[in-house]
């Protein structure tokens, strides 16, 4: 096995399980952590597996497609995870851009907060952008 010799030790890679694996399993982790446990995308997250066979392969290629997009799993902002899940519904998935901008905005002003700049506007009607009332 190795492992990191910074904390906190975790394992790189071993006999089964190659480097790139072990990395690709933790990116896996964070995205689903910020996108699904977390609760932030509750009603988009299940766009990304919508028909597929595998819920875990359909995130997994989601996974794959936002880590070439930000390369990073940390520090992404709310606004933009929204716009890129925006993205990816749309344009890889050929998701309805209308319906995924619904569901994002549902999402996003589950908790108040301020509009998502360059999506709410141009693809929510008005009458849906404040759930809350």
């Amino acid at each position: 096995m190795r492992y990191n010799p910074n904390p906190p030790y975790e394992i790189l890679s071993n006999t089964t399980t190659d480097f790139f694996t072990v990395q690709e399993i933790r990116r896996f982790a964070r995205y689903w952590e910020i996108i699904w446990n977390s609760g932030r995308f509750a009603f988009t997250a299940p766009l990304i597996w919508a028909g597929e066979d595998s819920p875990f392969y359909a995130f997994l290629n989601f996974t794959r497609w936002l880590y070439k997009r930000v390369g990073r799993t940390d520090s992404i902002a709310l606004p933009r995870l929204a716009r890129l899940l925006f993205e990816y519904l749309t344009q890889v998935r050929g998701i309805d851009p209308q319906i995924v901008a619904k569901s994002i905005t549902k999402d996003y002003h589950a908790v108040p907060r301020p509009p998502i700049p360059g999506l709410t506007k141009k693809l929510v009607p008005l009458k849906t952008r404040n759930l809350s009332a």
